[in-house]
């Protein structure tokens, strides 16, 4: 049987029926939810579990132990500027300021369902070779064409790395309005305006706590 043994060997679909399965069987027992966990990511699901229903118990257990690498939580790293996935090369593409405007536009609706979309919003930032985004071809298409081939690694190092980048702008956007409110106030003299002002740098604080991560705050 072929399984898993790693998370780099997980795609992206098996891992979101990993992930629904642990969900919705949480009643069920060690042994039972362990070869169901097994079979899902094997080639094969159904004769996966036949075979390891099948098997003598002093063999089910060292089977079984090949995919207790799930227990541990996969570590992000930095993405690779490029990936061969399928025969294919794909470049990922993580510069803020290069993004198309169609590319912004699918990324903000693939992010307000996250969860559901998760299939689609990574392709935002990976792109086929040679090709600009969305150029002589279907993003939905190539979605759904790498689902069970992409590994599940490759997503999380890409969403995990932009999303930093979208937080430290996001943070750097913040400081710096604060510090323009801030200057703008010391020449109001309007007292509505004043109020107004202070009223809107609380608020943008209070935005920029929520997102700051062991960056300095702003004086």
């Amino acid at each position: 049987m072929n399984v898993a043994t790693k998370w780099e060997e997980v795609s992206l679909k098996k891992y979101e029926e990993l992930m629904q399965f642990i969900k919705e069987n949480v009643k069920m027992t060690d042994l039972d939810r362990s070869i169901e966990i097994y079979a899902i990511l094997s080639d094969n699901r159904d004769e996966a579990r036949e075979e390891l229903l099948n098997m003598p118990v002093d063999n089910l257990g060292k089977e079984l132990s090949k995919v207790q690498f799930i227990i541990n939580k996969y570590k992000s790293k930095i993405p690779d500027t490029e990936y061969t996935i399928d025969g294919n090369k794909y470049t990922v593409q993580l510069n803020l300021k290069s993004m198309t405007a169609a590319q912004y536009i699918d990324f903000q609706n693939f992010y307000k369902d996250y969860e559901h979309n998760i299939k689609y919003i990574f392709l935002c930032f990976l792109i086929p070779k040679g090709k600009k985004y969305g150029e002589d071809y279907d993003v939905m298409e190539l979605a759904d064409s790498l689902y069970d081939k992409i590994p599940v690694t490759i997503v999380t190092d890409i969403m995990i790395f932009f999303c930093r980048l979208l937080k430290g702008l996001t943070v750097a956007t913040l400081i710096s309005s604060i510090r323009e409110m801030k200057k703008i106030l010391k020449k109001e003299k309007d007292p509505v305006k004043k109020y107004q002002l202070r009223k809107m740098i609380v608020q943008a604080r209070t935005t920029l706590s929520l997102v700051q991560n062991e960056i300095g705050s702003v004086e």
